[in-house]
């Protein structure tokens, strides 16, 4: 047997480097091992040997990624040297073998995360083989460096501790220690800790490390760590002492003091110092002043004059090529300087602003043609405030010959020509705006802003509403006086003032809600402003909304149709309801002056139910809304009539589409369904219009609390009739402000009937409807009927073929069978058995209609059979 196990084994190492033999090789050596094993009589040697047979077939299993069979082979092994330790004692190969076992062991372990597997072997290896035998110590210590390592980058720290611990206790145990790997290792253990928030044994693992073996790593993680425990003392020791190491460079010093930027003045001691040690490193020293620089900038604690020496030094080495920039340093430099400009201008320090940014605009290279003409247009905004416009506005010409095609550029030279008060210059160079390279309309809003800078509060569309004002009134008093409408003063057509208010409330919406009632005028003002321009229109005519001799531009008045409708969108979002009614309906009126067609029928119908909508959204609706509310639902019925000439829908136009108003409807009339399409994306029938503009109307005959509120269920329209208009009904009769039980009953009841006759009965719809009867019911006694209803309905539609949703069926029945029970519950603590049976019967009858909870009916029958104990 001996034999032919030690054959086995050989047949299985000539296998071992064949192709696609490798799985086979592993089954033949695992075979000769269990036969080897099997042998009764067994010397040192065969011991020895089969052990490590068990233990290099582990490996290969390893090899072939069988990792459970290869924990099964190292596990044999080291069985075998546990019950042959007497052969082999003080055998220097049994340590050998015993180590390589464990260390293999421990690495298939590591392979398949078996992490505290891991720690066993290592433990293993640490207490019962190190002590015989040393040469193997390097070889476990590094091993579990390794392994904290890949576990602290894993994050695992708490597993990274372990490992690393076992590392630097294993090597300790080595006659020549390595103080360099130790420290090493400690530091990273400090890192783990410092990452669980164990602040202490963070501080004490780098101590250990710094007095191992002192590093500039070691050091620099003291400071990190004492800084983080607030220890003010010990970060200035160990600052000064990290500065003054000579081995220190200048990324060192700079992340140092990144580290410790609360405490200003010690930073800069420390790089006051280092500038004295580094005179002779151009390159280091460049970082150091850098860094001084942005210290002194950033902290209160230095004067900005002796700040502005610095970086003037800094500009002038630079500009001589004494100490150049790289390019990251000069663009850091600049932008240090452009804060400080930006810190002046806001505490309205003008002069110094100019002064700081000249420091920067002096070292810019002739080509950087961006940011020259950015730093001209700051010192051109500067000497505005600073009362020298005439010198702005040349500086303003500068920017012109060097970026002339930038919106930056036509802006500072509206600000000039505004500051000289050349009006018209002003309005050209607005004009241009759009023409500009990087055009936003924003830049409208800062122009008519800066316009009015004696009042900050004044937003740029006050200026142009007050523009649109005076034409209006200028047109009025010529033609009161019979005069023609021209004159000498330059005149600005009343559609491109319009114009720009829309395209300026459109991309200013933030800043025109930030400020609460201040904002809600300024959009009062917008709406003022359409007002005015179609007041302009019905007494002067489109012809006149124009420039002169110019035909009517359909495309201009789509962009205020659909612009309005866009700034409702933006109002409603903010939730300014009455705003956004009134120019919903500014809206449509611009629209009613294009030619008429579907789409434009289509589109103001829209506009007027968003104009409804937002009416009724709002708290506290005066009646004269509700009355004007009212008018836009008679408008609407006068737009139905004429569509009803022609298509029962009509299809929008793609930009009508991606800018429906009818999303401030949406969840309102419909329920929340994911399957459902987008209401902004939907096309709406007539019957859909008129459906929502019942709904309008009954809703605000509700508020008003109106006499005739009833007939409106009675005798809905007709062909608009449906469960979902009496739900939603009911809902508008069961909210705060428009409150009414009565129809809200009616309305339900109404519903009700009508899903009961529909050829699929709607069990889910059904429950709803059956619960907020019973939420609304006057006593607990009155809603029985309704309890009592649901079981009939149950009982009607056990044979329907079709199924609702069982889940949410199950639910509906758990909440009928809980609510009627726990009314049982209620009578029976009031000594009331008669009603608590009825209640508690009830419920039972609601529990048998459901096989999927008759696992309650044990307990509630054993209840129930006290109630009639009780009742009789």
């Amino acid at each position: 047997m001996r034999d032919f196990g030690y054959r086995l084994w050989n047949l299985g190492i000539t296998l071992k480097n064949k192709e696609n033999r490798t799985f086979l090789n592993c089954e033949i050596r695992h075979l000769a091992c269990n036969i080897l094993s099997l042998l009764s009589v067994q010397t040192p040697d065969h011991a020895l040997t089969l052990i490590n047979f068990f233990s290099r077939t582990g490996k290969a299993w390893m090899d072939c990624d069988n990792f459970e069979m290869a924990e099964t082979c190292f596990q044999t092994s080291i069985s075998h040297l546990e019950k042959k330790g007497n052969l082999l004692k003080n055998n220097h190969k049994k340590w050998n073998s015993f180590f390589e076992v464990i260390f293999w062991r421990l690495k298939n372990a590591w392979q398949t995360s078996n992490f505290d597997l891991c720690l066993e072997c290592v433990l293993k290896a640490k207490n019962e083989i190190l002590p015989h035998i040393q040469e193997f110590i390097e070889q476990l210590t590094i091993t579990c460096w390794n392994y904290g390592l890949i576990s602290f980058k894993q994050q695992n720290y708490l597993q990274a501790i372990k490992f690393l611990h076992e590392s630097f206790e294993i090597s300790l145990k080595d006659p020549q220690r390595n103080p360099e790997k130790e420290s090493r290792t400690l530091r990273l253990l400090s890192h783990c800790f410092l990452e669980l928030g164990k602040n202490q044994e963070a501080l004490n693992s780098v101590i250990l490390a710094n007095q191992t073996l002192e590093t500039l790593p070691g050091i620099f993680l003291h400071l990190k760590i004492v800084q983080k425990m607030n220890r003010k003392q010990d970060t200035e020791i160990i600052f000064n002492e990290l500065i003054k190491n000579p081995k220190i460079n200048s990324q060192m010093a700079i992340s140092a003091c990144e580290l410790i930027k609360d405490q200003p003045n010690l930073i800069m001691k420390g790089l006051d110092y280092l500038e004295t040690q580094l005179e002779e490193n151009e390159e280091d020293l460049i970082k150091i002043q850098m860094k001084k620089f942005e210290i002194m900038l950033i902290s209160n604690d230095f004067n900005e004059e002796e700040a502005f020496k610095l970086g003037s030094l800094i500009s002038q080495n630079h500009q001589k090529k004494q100490i150049l920039l790289d390019s990251e340093s000069l663009m850091h430099f600049h932008d240090l300087v452009w804060n400080q400009t930006a810190k002046n201008f806001a505490k309205k320090e003008y002069q110094k602003s100019i002064k700081w940014i000249k420091t920067s605009f002096e070292i810019l290279p002739l080509d950087d043609t961006i940011n020259r003409a950015k730093s001209l247009r700051i010192i051109s905004r500067a000497q505005i405030e600073s009362n020298q416009p005439e010198i702005a506005l040349q500086t303003a010409r500068r920017v012109e010959e060097i970026e002339s095609g930038s919106i930056l550029t036509r802006f500072s030279l509206f600000q000039a020509a505004l500051a000289n008060g050349i009006i018209s210059e002003a309005f050209r160079q607005l004009s241009l705006f759009s023409r500009s390279d990087g055009f936003e309309t924003k830049f409208f809003g800062l122009a008519a802003q800066l316009s009015h800078q004696t009042k900050k509060e004044t937003l740029a569309i006050s200026a142009l509403i007050k523009l649109l004002e005076s034409q209006n009134n200028n047109q009025n008093n010529n033609q009161n006086n019979n005069q023609n409408n021209q004159n000498n003063q330059e005149k600005v057509p009343v559609s491109m003032i319009i114009s720009t208010i829309l395209q300026l409330s459109l991309s200013l919406e933030e800043d025109l809600f930030e400020n609460g009632n201040e904002n809600e005028i300024t959009f009062a003002q917008i709406s003022q402003a359409f007002q005015i321009s179609l007041s302009f229109i019905y007494q002067f005519g489109i012809d006149n909304f124009f420039l002169p001799d110019e035909q009517i531009p359909n495309k201009e008045l789509e962009f205020l149709s659909f612009g309005i409708w866009n700034l409702a969108l933006i109002s409603s979002q903010k939730k300014k309801w009455q705003i956004s009614s009134q120019l919903f309906y500014q809206a449509s009126e611009f629209a009613s002056f294009l030619h008429e067609s579907p789409s434009i029928l289509n589109f103001r119908q829209n506009c007027l139910l968003g104009a409804s909508f937002c009416v009724l959204e709002s708290e506290n609706i005066p009646n004269e809304m509700i009355q004007l509310t009212l008018n836009f639902v008679k408008k609407s019925q006068e737009i139905i009539r004429k569509q009803q000439n022609s298509l029962h829908s009509f299809p929008r136009s793609e930009r009508e589409k991606n800018s429906s108003p009818i999303r401030i409807v949406k969840n309102r009339f419909e329920q929340e369904n994911e399957e459902k399409e987008e209401i902004s994306q939907k096309e709406f029938t007539l019957k859909e219009i008129r459906f929502m503009l019942h709904l309008i109307e009954f809703e605000c005959k509700a508020i008003l609390n109106s006499s005739d509120l009833i007939q409106l269920v009675e005798k809905p329209p007709h062909g608009i009739a449906s469960p979902e208009l009496f739900e939603q009904m009911a809902i508008i009769c069961f909210s705060e402000k428009s409150k009414n039980l009565e129809v809200c009953n009616f309305a339900l009841q109404n519903a009700l009937s009508m899903h009961l006759v529909q050829s699929k009965v709607d069990l889910i719809k059904i429950a709803m409807i059956l619960r907020q009867l019973i939420e609304i019911s006057e006593s607990v006694q009155a809603s029985f009927p309704f309890f009592e209803k649901w079981i009939q309905i149950k009982k009607e539609d056990q044979n329907n073929q079709e199924k609702n949703d069982s889940k949410r069926e199950e639910l509906d029945d758990l909440w009928f069978i809980a609510n009627s029970w726990n009314n049982g519950v209620v009578s029976f603590r009031l000594h009331q058995f008669k009603e608590a049976e009825k209640w508690m019967s009830l419920s039972l009858s609601i529990l048998h209609l459901n096989q999927n909870l008759t696992g309650y009916s044990k307990q509630m029958n054993l209840q129930y059979q006290l109630v009639l104990t009780k009742q009789n």
